[in-house]
């Protein structure tokens, strides 16, 4: 189907072009089941099987999960500055992860291939597709020990998206041009994370805690705690 094909190839050329990841694929790959189960109950007429939006949908997130695996090398020359104190330009590429006393935002430094990964406090707030002024000493990931003695392997959980390095608590600045508003397509991906925290808004109202983030994290992978 032609239709595929050029979804695949437009999955593939975004994800070279802006680094998606997994994560805005399964984003895309739910928002298409949403829209094609809405277009089936209002079409009572449509044919069986799967509908064309979500073929589309899918052939995307096909295409930019083939490219995110494509090439999951740490930049170099960041490697070079790992242990020193630097500075860069970024934007937050990835929806931020809100905890109660600190906040975690997924950067892609201006010209760079890998992410860095910010572990900042809860306060002042960004979001996704702020472009920001970072300083801190860059370091590399570590993996821990759990609680149940087991290793968790945070730096391959962390590379599979690209994020290769972190920086403790770093000093951030909105640069001038952050008050631009997004546009082009982190414009569209963050529409669809503002569609999907409607939908885990519903479910916190009709199911309670800790049930409701239970199914809100197996579904969309939702990240506030």
């Amino acid at each position: 189907m032609i239709q595929f094909a050029i979804s695949f190839s437009l999955g593939i050329v975004f994800e070279k072009i802006f680094y998606f990841g997994w994560s805005v694929a399964l984003l895309v790959v739910l928002v298409s089941l949403a829209v094609s189960v809405c277009q089936g109950r209002a079409l009572t007429d449509a044919p069986k099987g799967p509908s064309l939006t979500l073929i589309i949908g899918l052939a995307f997130a096909l295409g930019v999960l083939r490219m995110s695996f494509v090439d999951n090398s740490p930049d170099q020359n960041l490697v070079n500055l790992v242990g020193q104190k630097i500075s860069f330009e970024a934007v937050i590429s990835d929806e931020p992860d809100v905890r109660d006393a600190s906040a975690r935002y997924t950067t892609r430094p201006h010209g760079s291939k890998s992410l860095v990964l910010l572990v900042a406090d809860r306060y002042p707030e960004f979001g996704y597709g702020d472009r920001i002024k970072v300083s801190g000493k860059l370091d590399l990931p570590k993996n821990f020990v759990s609680e149940n003695n087991a290793e968790f392997d945070y730096i391959s959980y962390l590379a599979k998206d690209r994020t290769h390095f972190l920086i403790y608590q770093p000093k951030i600045d909105p640069t001038s041009s952050s008050s631009t508003g997004l546009r082009g397509t982190r414009k569209i991906v963050s529409t669809l994370y503002s569609i999907k925290n409607i939908f885990i808004k519903n479910i916190s109202n009709v199911v309670p805690e800790p049930n409701s983030s239970l199914i809100a994290g197996m579904i969309f992978g939702a990240k506030q705690s």
